[in-house]
């Protein structure tokens, strides 16, 4: 009896000695047994099958299955280093592709609706393709009309946590952590001097224990 493509697709991906692969390995596996398999079969399969897994409060359910499938986003704000300077420093927005763990980070003036906007466009033009979803807190301008009917236009799910998206949180200590050893090195206040050098050397050379490697790496 034939079976279907994702019957196929499911069989090689839960196969106990060679499964459990990414979706470019999946692929290549089921291509070997299949040459009918293409890898849009393989990465809609995984979008319908996503593993959820129990995780702590303010993580989202489910894993990502693929790169640019959902960001999380949040405000990164340097009030101490503002304070040093003596000067208002612009606020960042992060934004971190939660399969790849690649980072962005965009300037914007305010919280306001319309910086938060131009925040979350310039985050996923630096991020280089659009999400399917996104994922925030409850900041007020991340929830506006603007905002949401942006969301709407362009087809991008927007889920909402009560606490800080986990990720985003975890990231936004690792930048910052970055930032502050090259102004405690080069005696220079202002962040956004060392935001480019900083993501460079995160996402083109960091190795995540997690995924095994790079975030620029793990996107190919």
């Amino acid at each position: 009896m034939e079976i279907s493509k994702d019957e196929f697709i499911s069989k090689i991906y839960y196969d106990i000695d060679d499964g459990f692969q990414s979706i470019n390995q999946t692929y290549k596996d089921a291509k070997l047994k299949d040459s009918s398999i293409t890898l849009d079969d393989v990465k809609n399969w995984f979008k319908q099958n996503t593993i959820k897994k129990n995780k702590p409060h303010g993580y989202n359910s489910f894993i990502a299955p693929y790169p640019y499938y959902e960001y999380q986003l949040d405000l990164l704000f340097f009030n101490d280093l503002s304070k040093e300077a003596g000067v208002k420093q612009k606020l960042g927005m992060i934004c971190i592709d939660i399969f790849s763990r690649y980072i962005t980070v965009a300037e914007i003036d305010s919280k306001t609706p319309k910086d938060i906007l131009d925040g979350l466009k310039q985050c996923i033009a630096d991020q280089q393709c659009k999400p399917e979803i996104i994922f925030t807190d409850q900041e007020g301008s991340f929830l506006s009309k603007v905002v949401q009917s942006y969301l709407k236009e362009h087809d991008i799910k927007h889920l909402v946590t009560r606490s800080h998206p986990a990720y985003a949180e975890r990231a936004i200590r690792t930048i910052k952590n970055m930032v502050y050893k090259r102004v405690e090195a080069n005696e220079n206040n202002n962040w956004n001097h060392f935001i480019k050098s900083v993501l460079n050397t995160y996402n083109n050379k960091h190795v995540h224990s997690v995924i095994g490697f790079t975030p620029n790496h793990a996107r190919l």
